[in-house]
């Protein structure tokens, strides 16, 4: 599901990598209230081809998806991103609330780190200074 300002010039762009419908939709509807250009992606392996191919300025990555986890699917980002000159912002959602698991993420080279349930205004808040800062 990709937002139909997508290719619009000058769109702040968001890959969302969700399985969960009920997230994509809050991701979804959150996200475009604030005047993001979304697309949603529901498994590591795509999030990481619509990442590469599209190059979102910022990625909400769940840790726990089918096919390739977040963790790994951060990681191939970072691998193959600089290759193709794309460096983008990530945030690493997850139920996952120890700060073991924070570190987890950002040592797979996730910029940010939300646990869920994510507040709405707090990841519009990251984002924002986060495209702000690029």
């Amino acid at each position: 599901m990709i937002s139909a300002d997508w290719n619009s010039p000058g769109a702040r762009r968001v890959l969302v990598a969700d399985d969960n419908e009920i997230n994509q939709l809050v991701f979804r509807m959150t996200l475009e209230d604030a005047g993001y250009a979304v697309r949603i992606t529901d498994d590591g392996r795509k999030s990481v081809e619509a990442a590469l191919q599209d190059r979102p300025d910022l990625i909400v990555m769940d840790i726990t998806m089918p096919v390739v986890d977040g963790y790994e699917a951060i990681r191939l980002i970072r691998k193959f991103g600089p290759e193709i000159g794309y460096h983008p912002f990530i945030v690493a959602v997850t139920a996952l609330a120890m700060r073991a698991d924070e570190q987890k993420c950002l040592d797979a080279g996730a910029d940010a780190y939300l646990a869920k349930p994510v507040s709405p205004e707090r990841l519009v808040d990251l984002l924002a200074k986060a495209a702000d800062s690029r």
